[in-house]
């Protein structure tokens, strides 16, 4: 039979058997409920009989109280007791056999009351038969008439007779021995016990009938009992079976089919499953026999493809490594560094394995994750300079390409670069060459007109002056005619160390002749900080030098011009500065002078 329809079977039998379970113990609940129900009415009749006995015998205490002691109290207590009865007044909550007793002592009375309802009232509520609610109403006019005895008697107290019509209002003495008489005489004892006789046939009759409605439910409950007992015996045997069925026909095959599947997880693709059934799990095993084999025909032809990818691979990176070139194969979508050549890592400053498995960012390109030119810009790199790390961090200037390739049926990068640091520095050192001077190390005139267009930016911004100063050595002639060539060289470089020694940071001073310097000042306020630093310049300049123990002296001759004051065209104030100086020179050397001053 199949798993599926033996667990619909089963559980269609279970909920049937559940079922009828369910509604026999609901029957039962039922009974047990009028069980309940008749005990209770029985009870409630008991008490109801036991109250109207219990109301004679207060009536007559009371009433036989007052008779003998005169005390209007116990009359009070009497009509109260014949008005609840009657209906007439509130029932107190908590009106038991003990109430008019512990009333007589001063703690009877109630706070708390119900409703006013006749003692006959209450026992037609509890649908006495004909004849139970007969003896009762037969018991209670037994009382009533005994009431007509003690009330004659309370009458005497007063002095009040029968006026021959049945009304007590003859008035005479007070005869207190005659009341007491009448409540003690043999004729009030024997309509006493009339009144207990019809109540004493209410209760057997009562018992006989209770005890026969609780007789069948208690017949009725027990049958139920036994029947909900036999189902729930029938459901536990069907669920041992089901539990039996289940080990044997689902779990145990279950399991060894399981232990199949671990062989072949653990790598023996021999294993096979071998079950013997009809169910599902049968199904399920020759579906996974059919499943394992196509499993070790593709595991055969996987092991046949590696071996000849490795072969492969074994061939291609012998070709990488002869290639004068670093190359690596990156994964596009983690940026993972999964080969490498030897040339590569030569270049890296480490070994193969060491490159391999690193993600390229921040480790050979200096680009951080998410902005690489290739997979995130877009870009294709063709022969193109950029900057590559080695592994103590430094960089040097590669010629890279990229490519995309595919391997084993996925998309790789495959990127090769060359060194060209070496051309780089070359070209380099050709920029600074033609912007510097080669014996002094300072700007020439091309790169000094670049600094001071921008110094005469700032000051057009921040509303200040630039000054331009042209600097003519005074006899530098003379040193190389007296000391040679080679000492006129290093006057020249003193003469650049003190110079830069005495100007700031943000001043730039570059050699634009033989003998010739260019000072370009910014932040001035006034002329007068052009003068400080001009005259600061000759003073340096003016200082001895000693060349092999000889002393060499030369002088400074300086024309300034202000930008804006004196135009606001870089070539005019470097011209008009040079102007300058060659007015100062003609006064008389070693000295500076103003565009717009005349030299003294």
């Amino acid at each position: 039979m199949k798993i599926s329809r033996a667990y619909k079977l089963f559980a269609v039998t279970i909920i049937v058997l559940l079922v009828i379970t369910a509604i026999a113990s609901f029957y039962a609940l039922k009974i047990q409920n009028a069980i309940i129900y008749s005990e209770h009415h029985r009870l409630r009749s008991v008490l109801l009989a036991y109250e109207l006995f219990q109301s004679s015998e207060d009536l007559t205490r009371m009433a036989r109280s007052y008779v003998s002691t005169g005390n209007p109290t116990y009359e009070e207590n009497y009509y109260a007791i014949l008005d609840i009865r009657n209906g007439t007044r509130p029932r107190p909550t908590d009106y038991d056999a003990t109430y008019w007793h512990l009333t007589d002592v001063g703690k009877g009375k109630s706070m708390s009351y119900g409703e006013k309802v006749a003692l006959q009232e209450l026992m037609r509520r509890e649908h006495f038969t004909d004849k139970e609610f007969a003896l009762l109403k037969e018991s209670q006019a037994q009382s009533d008439h005994l009431v007509n005895m003690e009330k004659q008697a309370f009458a005497a107290m007063k002095g009040l007779y029968d006026d021959g019509r049945g009304n007590y209002t003859a008035q005479r003495e007070p005869d207190p021995a005659y009341a007491v008489n009448l409540l003690f005489s043999e004729k009030y004892s024997d309509e006493k016990a009339a009144i207990m006789a019809p109540i004493q046939q209410f209760m057997k009759m009562i018992d006989k009938r209770t005890n026969a409605q609780l007789l069948s439910f208690q017949s009725s409950l027990r049958q139920l009992i036994l029947l909900t007992t036999l189902l729930i015996s029938i459901t536990l045997f069907v669920v041992l079976l089901k539990t039996i069925h289940t080990f044997q026909s689902v779990l145990y095959p279950v399991k060894r089919l399981l232990g199949k599947v671990n062989e072949i997880a653990s790598g023996n693709y021999d294993a096979r499953c071998v079950v013997d059934s009809s169910n599902e799990i049968g199904e399920l095993c020759v579906k996974f026999n059919g499943m394992a084999d196509a499993l070790q025909t593709d595991i055969i032809k996987r092991r046949q493809a590696e071996e000849a990818l490795l072969e492969s691979l074994d061939t291609i990176r012998g070709l990488l490594d002869s290639v004068d070139a670093g190359v690596v194969v990156v994964d596009p979508v983690s940026h993972v560094i999964e080969q490498a050549n030897s040339h590569a890592a030569n270049l890296f400053g480490a070994g193969p394995q060491e490159i391999t498995g690193h993600i390229c960012h921040k480790y050979l390109c200096p680009n951080e994750i998410g902005s690489c030119p290739i997979t995130d810009l877009g870009q294709e790199l063709d022969s193109k300079e950029c900057a590559l790390l080695r592994a103590d961090g430094s960089s040097f200037y590669i010629l890279k390409s990229v490519k995309k390739i595919r391997i084993g049926g996925e998309e790789k990068l495959l990127e090769t670069f060359l060194d060209i640091s070496k051309r780089k520095e070359a070209e380099e050192q050709i920029r600074y060459l033609a912007t510097h001077d080669t014996m002094t190390g300072l700007p020439v005139m091309r790169l000094a007109k670049d600094f001071l267009s921008k110094s005469m930016h700032r000051s057009r911004r921040n509303k200040k002056m630039t000054a331009v100063m042209f600097i003519d050595l005074d006899g530098f002639k003379a040193v190389n005619d007296n000391f040679g060539h080679d000492a006129g060289d290093y006057v020249l470089k003193q003469v650049a160390h003190r110079l830069l020694s005495s100007v700031r940071e943000s001043d730039t001073v570059a050699r634009v002749g033989g003998d010739e310097f260019l000072l370009i000042a910014d932040d001035i306020h006034i002329s007068q900080d052009a003068s400080r630093i001009a005259g600061k310049i000759i003073d340096v300049v003016s200082r001895p030098i000693n060349i092999n123990g000889n002393q060499a002296a030369v002088g400074a001759s300086i024309g300034i011009a202000l930008y804006p004051s004196d135009g606001e065209d870089m070539d005019e104030l470097i011209k008009k500065a040079d102007e300058a100086m060659y007015r100062i020179k003609k006064a008389g050397k070693n000295g500076f002078v103003f565009v717009n001053q005349p030299a003294t």
